[in-house]
């Protein structure tokens, strides 16, 4: 091989080393850059799943203390008509519906997003709601006879009912992860239902008449 053959072999070999080492460095940087790439919109589709997550349970927040909110301004209002009655005073009726008709526009709502546990403690305090609200609107005259059925019906409101709605708070904090699952909430659900039930029965008689005008 003459001198002016290894000569050119060897610069050729200089030459591909100098393109290999180009490209493989450039392979290097543009695989770095794509590995930076990928981190990023990992990050970003992270972060939108957290911004996601944090709007859910912000509704979530709103919706229940709007529930729980309106519940409890309910019942206290029902409560304070059943005593104006009771005594022969007036009571604000319009101020009675349109809490009814704020507490079921809370309830139509958190009903979207509560688990079936929460459902079952959420209709329940419905139920009582219902009842007591319902009283309040009748004749006394007619729906308590005597001084002690209404003083039973009394002693409902004051505890039974005050419970119902403890339960759905109670259940509307599990459901956001505030405080753990308790395994008593169902059993104390059905022993508060029976009280209400058992109300309603002694009522039923007597219903329709305390609404004739």
């Amino acid at each position: 091989m003459s001198a002016e053959t290894t000569a050119l072999i060897v610069a050729l070999a200089g030459v591909l080393g100098t393109l290999s080492a180009t490209l493989i460095t450039q392979r290097a940087a543009f695989k770095v850059k794509q590995l930076e790439s990928d981190d990023l919109q990992r990050e970003r589709s992270d972060e939108r799943d957290e911004a996601a997550r944090q709007h859910t349970l912000q509704l979530k927040r709103d919706t229940f203390a709007a529930l729980n909110t309106a519940a409890r301004r309910l019942r206290a209002m029902a409560h304070e008509a059943l005593l104006a009655r009771e005594q022969g005073d007036d009571y604000d009726l319009a101020k009675l519906i349109e809490l009814r008709t704020s507490y079921r526009d809370a309830l139509g709502q958190a009903q979207m997003i509560l688990s079936d546990r929460g459902l079952i403690m959420a209709d329940e305090a419905n139920d009582a709601l219902a009842l007591v609200t319902g009283v309040a609107r009748g004749d006394l005259r007619k729906l308590f006879p005597t001084a002690e059925s209404f003083n039973e019906f009394r002693a409902w409101i004051d505890d039974p009912l005050v419970d119902s709605l403890r339960l759905l708070r109670r259940a509307l904090r599990e459901e956001l992860g505030v405080v753990p699952e308790s395994e008593d909430l169902l059993a104390e659900r059905e022993r508060l239902a029976a009280k209400r039930l058992k109300i309603e029965e002694t009522l039923r008689p007597r219903w329709l008449d305390a609404w004739r005008d």
